[in-house]
């Protein structure tokens, strides 16, 4: 695979200390160079209409961005950039693909696999973490003969099948326990269930979660 060389990369996460960790990561390589960093695109904004990228790396999960819009705003007047969601979180991923990024890596992402993932995306070629497979295969074959779950509740029904209590559901996805109640009771008339069990064993047998990922 021939994939371009002198690429340039440009950071967008809120965190300083992934934009450091970054720019050292990538002054290790011959061919990629980081341009600049932000912590928003307010911020960044000055920085690459300077010195303009070929790859963004953007924190999808972000306070201070919607990171959908940032992703379609790139697509409509940054045709040239490829933007590579580079997260700590794994929601959202078909919606990332959708809006125009150009993969989805974890932040858990081993330095290799990244360096990699950024070459490919200058080149125009899609790179997903191996740990979201699972998921993206599930939400692309939900269609008319499968249970239509929202992404809230695919992500509530895959944490009871790690096992979670309510009360960790509601801490992890900063909401009431009443609320993950509530998306539960909808899972449950989706499926044709009565509890948690059988609306994990049903989603698997749809398709919408993988067993091997239910004792992790």
């Amino acid at each position: 695979m021939a994939v371009q060389a002198d690429v340039r990369v440009f950071v967008i996460d809120p965190q300083p200390i992934v934009i450091a960790t970054l720019r050292t990561v990538f002054a290790g390589t011959a061919d990629i160079t980081q341009v600049g960093g932000a912590t928003s695109w307010l911020t960044a904004y000055p920085q690459f209409n300077r010195c303009p990228p070929d790859v963004v790396l953007l924190e999808l999960a972000s306070p201070l961005d919607d990171g959908l819009e940032l992703i379609r705003h790139f697509r409509e007047y940054h045709p040239g950039v490829e933007v590579l969601v580079f997260s700590g979180e794994g929601r959202r991923v078909l919606c990332a693909l959708r809006a125009g990024a150009r993969g989805f890596l974890l932040k858990s992402t081993g330095r290799t696999q990244l360096i990699e993932a950024v070459r490919r995306a200058r080149a125009g070629i899609a790179t997903v973490s191996p740990e979201l497979l699972c998921q993206l295969v599930a939400e692309v074959q939900q269609d008319g003969s499968r249970p239509k779950l929202s992404a809230r509740e695919l992500e509530v029904l895959r944490l009871v099948a790690a096992g979670h209590r309510n009360a960790d559901i509601a801490r992890d996805l900063f909401v009431t326990e009443a609320t993950v109640k509530s998306h539960l009771q909808r899972v449950f008339g989706k499926l044709k269930v009565n509890d948690r069990a059988e609306a994990v064993r049903a989603a698997t047998a749809a398709g919408l979660l993988c067993a091997e990922g239910l004792n992790r």
